[in-house]
């Protein structure tokens, strides 16, 4: 039918494939483009080089919006805020975080947005701002790149103190010291027969130690029979005691009344009784004395009108 016309047959597939890029693009709008939309705002302390507006924004990964505005903020340190706008059916709320994303080679960056696993309050409002603020991290490259100046950093200080440690007076103790372990290797090499004997001296020590317990153990043993029996008497010793306490007890409580009348009567006639003991005791001393001076007393004593007649 075209073979006679074939510039209205290319006119015609034109038409058909702009009429259907037309359709395809109103179904687009017709479904996304009357979700609401929610407006949130990002702060950032670096360089954002590779961000445009109306670049894209991702939720981990699903295009969820884009950038709707961008401001420099001076003071100290100096941030940059971006303006989101983005879908109203994200899921942000308290665990949300944003962060600048490389897109392959070309230097392009995009926002993407990723929660904390969890159950997490909603976003508040941010004080001093319009809009709810998503706090900012740094992931990936990002957030290698962010702390390579504190590595740099920490880097050239271990080099330095490595210079301090092999400078000159360093080297010459180092090598002062070495000089010493080899020192102390031959001593130990030229001593190799005490150190073979060592571990038989230690198996000697501790053979002697294993016997010692032994006879500890039987002397233990030995014992204990007899520890058992003195421990038994004492015991018993010790009831006994208790018995004869209780029965002092109760001989003290039966007669103390004869107890107090002999405190109060016997005890006041003790001075004459030891009055009279002195008195014996005296004229039994007088009776040993003259005894001793004529012990034939005994057996003879003249009467005292006696006439002595001499031989």
């Amino acid at each position: 039918m075209f073979k006679g016309n074939p510039s209205l047959a290319v006119g015609l597939f034109v038409s058909v494939a702009l009429l259907t890029l037309a359709s395809f693009a109103m179904w687009l709008a017709g479904t996304k483009g009357n979700e609401p939309m929610a407006e949130y705002s990002l702060l950032f302390e670096r360089d954002i080089s590779g961000l445009s507006l109306g670049g894209p924004v991702y939720f981990m990964g699903v295009s969820v919006g884009s950038v709707s505005s961008m401001e420099l903020i001076t003071g100290n340190p100096v941030k940059v805020r971006v303006d989101i706008k983005v879908l109203a059916s994200t899921p942000v709320d308290s665990g949300t975080y944003a962060s600048l994303v490389a897109q392959g080679i070309t230097g392009v960056n995009v926002i993407n947005i990723a929660a904390v696993p969890g159950e997490h309050s909603p976003l508040p409002p941010t004080k001093g701002s319009q809009l709810p603020t998503i706090p900012v991290r740094e992931t990936g490259l990002s957030a290698m790149l962010a702390q390579a100046p504190v590595t740099v950093a920490k880097l050239n200080e271990v080099l330095d103190q490595i210079n301090l440690l092999l400078g000159s007076d360093n080297r010459q103790s180092i090598a002062a010291s070495l000089q010493h372990i080899e020192s102390l290797v031959e001593a130990v090499a030229a001593d190799r027969q005490t150190w073979s004997e060592l571990p038989t001296d230690l198996k000697q020590m501790v053979g002697n130690a294993n016997r010692l317990v032994n006879d500890l153990n039987q002397v233990v043993t030995g014992l204990q029979p007899d520890l058992s029996a003195t421990l038994a008497h004492t015991r018993q010793t010790a009831a006994n005691a208790e018995q004869i306490t209780a029965r002092l007890d109760q001989l003290l409580s039966d007669n103390q009344s004869e107890l107090e009348h002999f405190i109060d009567n016997g005890l006041g006639q003790a001075p004459d009784m030891i009055f009279e003991l002195r008195s014996s005791l005296r004229d039994l001393q007088k009776l040993l004395r003259q005894l001793q001076e004529d012990p034939s007393q005994l057996i003879h004593r003249p009467p005292n009108d006696a006439l002595e007649v001499n031989p």
